[in-house]
Formats: structure tokens, C-alpha cells, sequence
């Protein structure tokens, strides 16, 4: 991976986990019951900064998300691959879901009702893709947390924050807590944001093979 390319892939990760974690705070998580998409008709402008919020997260961490390969050339590969792979597939989700909203705006705004709105986009199959991109990007926090202790190219606080993440979220759901979900996105960012800055020092970069 070139050295240009390097450092835009990881501006693009930062900017992305960064959109994502406003956008998780703008946005209440699918619950399935159509609590959701009543909110859209309610609020029209919030959700198309929402969607917008969103999109741009999304597709940041999915360009970005390969600058961690340098990271894992060495030990943790197959992991590491595994682990990019899930968080690409769950921004893909996500930018899904922005679309998503983005017509549900348009929807509202045409008049449609917000107990119609809820009808038709709460079928079990659409839940369960939202549901598994969620649980990919979790799986592919830990997963990634993983790779980078074997790696041993990170600072040790990169992943534990990427894995504290993942228990705040898991704490927050089990609890009830919502909030405790909500605060430990931060620490995704800066899980996230540590892997960038990582993948950029010289040394790294010299020893994964990367053109300078």
C-alpha cells in the first residue's frame, strides 16, 4: 500500500468513526417495533441529518477500515482480514440504513402516515440484516482487538478501548442502559482513530513493506 494511499485510507477511518459516533448519538438504535421510523415522520429534518450523519460514517470506515492491513502483516493476519471484512460488510449496512432513512423522510413528507411507514419497513428479514450488521462491527471490533494484540503494532490501549466498546454496548443492552452504549462509542473512536495513527508511523510503515 502506497504511502498517499495510506494516509487517506486512515484520514478516512477517523472521519468515519468519528460521523459514526454523532450519528449514533442523532439516531436511536432499530428496536424493531416501529418506534424508529414514528420518530421520522415526527422530525423529518433530524433524520435527513441523520442519514447524512450516517452515510458519510459509513462509507469513511469503509474505505478506510484497510489501513489497518499494514498493521497485521506479520501476526494476526488471517484474523485481522477477517476482522476488516466484517466492518466493511457492516458499513455497507450502514449506509443501508441511511438510505433508508433518507426515504422514509421522503415518505413522510409526502403524507404517508407513521403507522404505515412502520408496517412496511418492519418485516423480519429487514430486522435481521440491520441486527447483523450491528453484531458484524462488534465481531469485527473484538476480532480486530485480537489481531492487533498478537500484532503487538499498536499502543495495548488500541485494542483494549476497541473491546471495551463491545462491553459498554453489551453492558448497555443487557441493563437497559442506553446511555452506557452511547458513551462507550466514544472509545470506538479512539480505538479506531489509534489504529490510523498506527498504521501511518514510519516504522510501521517500513516494516509491513509499504512504498514510501
Amino acid at each position: 500500500m502506497r504511502k498517499e494511499w495510506l494516509a487517506l485510507s486512515a484520514a478516512a477511518l477517523v472521519t468515519g468513526a468519528t460521523a459514526l459516533f454523532f450519528g449514533a448519538h442523532l439516531t436511536p438504535r432499530p428496536t424493531g417495533d416501529g418506534h424508529i421510523f414514528r420518530l421520522a415522520s415526527a422530525d423529518p429534518g433530524l433524520w435527513t441529518t441523520s442519514a447524512l450523519v450516517l452515510f458519510v460514517g459509513a462509507l469513511g470506515t469503509l474505505f478506510g477500515i484497510s489501513c489497518a492491513v499494514v498493521l497485521v502483516q506479520r501476526r494476526g493476519f488471517r484474523t485481522g482480514v477477517c476482522a476488516m471484512a466484517l466492518i466493511a460488510f457492516a458499513s455497507v449496512v450502514l449506509a443501508g440504513f441511511a438510505m433508508q432513512l433518507v426515504l422514509l423522510r421522503a415518505l413522510s413528507a409526502a403524507g404517508v402516515g407513521a403507522d404505515a411507514l412502520a408496517d412496511a419497513v418492519g418485516d423480519p428479514l429487514q430486522q435481521g440484516l440491520l441486527v447483523g450488521g450491528f453484531g458484524s462491527f462488534y465481531l469485527g471490533e473484538l476480532l480486530l482487538a485480537q489481531a492487533l494484540f498478537r500484532a503487538g503494532t499498536t499502543p495495548t490501549w488500541v485494542p483494549l478501548a476497541l473491546v471495551a466498546h463491545v462491553l459498554g454496548v453489551l453492558v448497555g443492552v443487557a441493563s437497559g442502559v442506553d446511555a452506557l452504549g452511547d458513551a462507550s462509542a466514544l472509545l470506538m473512536v479512539v480505538g479506531l482513530a489509534g489504529v490510523a495513527v498506527s498504521a501511518n508511523r514510519p516504522d510501521v510503515r517500513h516494516r509491513a513493506g509499504a512504498h514510501t
